[in-house]
């Protein structure tokens, strides 16, 4: 196992978008109930027709859900997206003394101390940074090399939760 790895790549709106919705599900998943109770009152005004009353709170429900679940992210990306300093590839090197980027118009560094978790979906791997931050770092532009090799230096240098695939 090597003790740096640097990988590239260019961040998409959709690697925001995943990331940012992904990001959301996992901190507010309580308010998914709000879907699942519009469309228990839907099928209740079916079955039962005097129930139809219910039908206004239900359409409530699946908006408030639709705003939450894709509608912030969606404004988020949009925001984030603006940034110069996404243009272009990126470049991160991860070494045992933490995290080195590099872009066409920013460069910086954070230690693996400000990183409070790492989380691994299908499409990128998440480091969420303290106080507030999130480092995405999409799979599908690595190879399956660097994405196992960046997996084992995140889990060997982070201190904090770890959810990452493979072995």
């Amino acid at each position: 196992m090597s003790d740096t790895v640097t990988v590239t790549f260019q961040l998409t709106s959709a690697d925001v978008f995943r990331a940012l919705a992904a990001t959301i599900v996992r901190r507010y998943w309580l308010l998914l109930s709000l879907p699942v109770v519009g469309s228990l009152a839907v099928i209740l005004a079916i079955v039962d027709p005097t129930t139809r009353g219910n039908l206004p709170g239900a359409g409530v429900a699946f908006l408030m859900a639709l705003l939450i679940f894709a509608g912030l992210p969606y404004f988020q990306t949009r925001a984030v997206m603006k940034s110069p300093a996404l243009r272009g590839p990126m470049r991160l090197t991860s070494s045992r003394v933490g995290i080195e980027y590099t872009t066409e118009h920013a460069q910086g560094s954070y230690d693996w101390a400000v990183v409070k978790r790492v989380i691994e979906t299908r499409h990128a791997i998440l480091i969420h940074l303290n106080p507030a931050g999130l480092q995405i770092v999409p799979k599908a532009q690595l190879t399956e090399a660097d994405v196992a090799s960046f997996r084992n230096v995140v889990r060997a240098n982070v201190k904090g939760k770890v959810k990452v695939r493979g072995a």
